[in-house]
């Protein structure tokens, strides 16, 4: 019982961690400002959903679970979530219909089942598999890009200054205001967003 114990405490432990290290990175996130496109799957593996993205730092993911609609944004490059299925209709079989009432019972025969015996009208049946699909994945705007500190949401709040971290900002500013002018021109290529993408995987490993 003690090592169950132990067990179970490790695993509330672990949980809370995670739970606190994503609740750190919510000031991060600006998904109403889009920095560029990225790749993402949506797997159902033991009743959770297991969302992966193609960067570390913050992407909005929006997909269907079936017919309905999600979206999900997550910091790190994965995410794990309860299923939460999307509802379906409750299978029904009818029962048969009770046996005429009789006045009195033949000797040896049973009185027949009341509305409390009898079984409620429902069917077992599987749980139906989940189609997903990825309709869009986005990577959003990193605002430790403003703050160029480490750990810190705001500049002047007492975070530490790490120069890497700095360095990395100072890198993804500069390729938003190049690859923007190149939207701008509509000569936007291939090449630009790909150094973005990287600069923003820098800023997410270097600023946590």
């Amino acid at each position: 019982m003690a090592r169950i114990g132990a067990a179970l405490r490790m695993a509330l432990f672990m949980l809370a961690a995670g739970i606190g290290a994503a609740a750190a990175q919510d000031w991060r996130c600006d998904c109403s400002r889009v920095v560029t496109s990225c790749s993402a799957t949506v797997a159902i593996e033991d009743e959770m959903l297991h969302i992966t993205s193609s960067t570390q730092a913050c992407a909005l993911v929006e997909y269907f679970l079936d017919s309905e609609y999600r979206l999900t944004t997550l910091y790190g490059g994965f995410t794990a979530l309860p299923l939460r299925r999307p509802a379906t209709p409750l299978v029904r079989t009818p029962l048969p219909p009770p046996p005429l009432p009789r006045e009195a019972p033949l000797p040896g025969e049973a009185l027949p089942p009341t509305a409390e015996d009898r079984l409620p009208p429902t069917l077992a049946t599987p749980l139906p598999p989940v189609r997903t699909r990825v309709a869009t994945c986005r990577v959003c705007y990193d605002r430790a890009v403003e703050a160029g500190r480490r750990g810190s949401p705001l500049v002047g709040n007492g975070g530490q200054v790490d120069h890497q971290c700095a360095s990395a900002a100072a890198e993804t500013r500069r390729l938003l205001q190049e690859c923007g002018a190149q939207a701008s021109a509509g000569t936007l290529d291939y090449a630009c967003t790909t150094r973005l993408m990287e600069a923003n995987n820098r800023v997410a490993a270097l600023c946590n």
